[in-house]
């Protein structure tokens, strides 16, 4: 028997085993889009926190050219009237970060996702993460979903790591962010 037969019927075989396993149902297309597009952040992003307080967000939601959606966004509240159509959402993670009298940090992070996600406020003390704050999206649109946690967390030393994660049903995404409060001069 000749060699070119087989090795026709085996990459035949390989061609057919890899058209079944390619990502056409919805769970390989989530995880698709997740590993080409929406990997963890790598880096931690330091924010300083001044008497004033400070802001931080992974993406601006101004580009989604949704007045109604931006409104809602920046106020942390659910729109008015529940948004129309499927106006996708950028997957956006934010905190705004003050001191409070007691020296302790209010944390209020968001989160804007296309999907329904879980939020998470996560701070890393001794290495170990310690959950502050968890909820379930609540949907805006059919391609918008909003989640919020807001905490008082009294520094255990003079910064906190803490990790805005979003965990939707097959991928997750989060950021690091070292927060650092800023004494003001002759304190």
């Amino acid at each position: 028997m000749s060699r070119i037969p087989l090795v026709g019927f085996c990459l035949l075989l390989g061609l057919g085993a890899s058209a079944c396993t390619s990502p056409t149902g919805p769970t390989g297309l989530a995880q698709w889009e997740h590993q080409a597009f929406y990997q963890l952040d790598t880096n931690t992003i330091w924010l300083e926190v001044p008497a004033e307080g400070a802001s931080w967000s992974n993406a601006d939601v101004h580009d989604a050219h949704n007045p109604a959606l931006t409104r809602a966004w920046e106020a942390a509240e659910a729109p008015a009237s529940p948004l129309i159509g499927r106006d996708h959402a950028q997957w956006i993670r934010a905190l705004d970060a003050h001191m409070n009298e007691d020296g302790s940090l209010h944390l209020a992070a968001k989160a804007l996702a296309p999907y329904p996600i879980r939020f998470s406020l996560i701070a890393v003390e001794n290495g170990q993460e310690r959950l502050l704050g968890q909820l379930d999206s609540e949907a805006w649109s059919a391609g918008t979903h909003f989640a919020k946690v807001g905490v008082d967390y009294l520094l255990p030393q003079g910064d906190a790591m803490v990790i805005l994660r979003s965990e939707g049903a097959y991928q997750a995404m989060e950021s690091m962010l070292r927060v650092h409060p800023v004494q003001p001069p002759g304190m």
